[in-house]
């Protein structure tokens, strides 16, 4: 597939190598300052039996580097919930919302429907992890098509429910904020809270 001899002068290319542990740590330093930017309560207030928050990374997923910020991390397959954010080097940077297939929020299908159909998430159409598939294979739905019987029918084919979208990248400084902002909404959801901010409006002054 690669030129043995090109591959081989990659190995010698220091700057290279360096660049790209720079680049990971970017990465690894706007997750952290999310997760700091995170109250415990209000974790506690959305998921009681959440399990914080985790940064962790990894450079073999389909061959490519990708970080992770996990915040919840109750994978329970009947009545748990996480937050990914996946940052996938050679893809971009997607959030995740898993649902156990007897969460609460699943309750009120019409309105967590109208809200992931509001924030543009995609319903995902394959197991869990399935990253390439979801990602590299598109096997996504949009939200707004579907509707509560059909979100029914989901549940009974695949035991969970699964949301994704697509995160824009910006600068350093306003990846952070963004990420937050992006996170306490999906938080808000689950409380039947108003969002802490909006993020439509955030997007606006960011693309100034």
């Amino acid at each position: 597939m690669f030129d043995y001899e090109e591959l081989l002068a990659i190995t010698t290319d220091r700057l290279l190598f360096e660049k790209i542990s720079a680049a990971k740590k970017v990465y690894t330093d706007i997750f952290s300052q999310t997760a700091n930017q995170l109250s415990r309560d209000f974790l506690n207030q959305a998921h009681p039996n959440n399990k914080g928050v985790k940064i962790s990374k990894g450079n073999e997923l389909q061959h490519c580097p990708y970080q992770v910020l996990d915040v919840l991390r109750d994978f329970d397959p009947s009545a748990g919930c996480n937050i990914r954010v996946l940052n996938w080097w050679g893809r971009g940077m997607f959030m995740f919302v898993f649902f156990g297939k007897n969460h609460t929020c699943l309750r009120d299908a019409h309105a967590l429907l109208e809200w992931a159909g509001k924030n543009r998430y995609q319903i995902c159409l394959s197991d869990l992890w399935g990253y390439s598939e979801i990602i590299d294979q598109k096997k996504t739905l949009p939200s707004k098509l579907f509707s509560e019987e059909k979100l029914r029918e989901h549940l009974r084919s695949y035991s969970h429910l699964q949301l994704m979208k697509s995160l824009p990248l910006l600068s350093a400084n306003e990846m952070a904020g963004h990420i937050k902002i992006e996170i306490e909404s999906t938080l808000s959801i689950m409380n039947n809270l108003p969002p802490l901010n909006n993020i439509t409006g955030h997007k606006k002054r960011s693309s100034r």
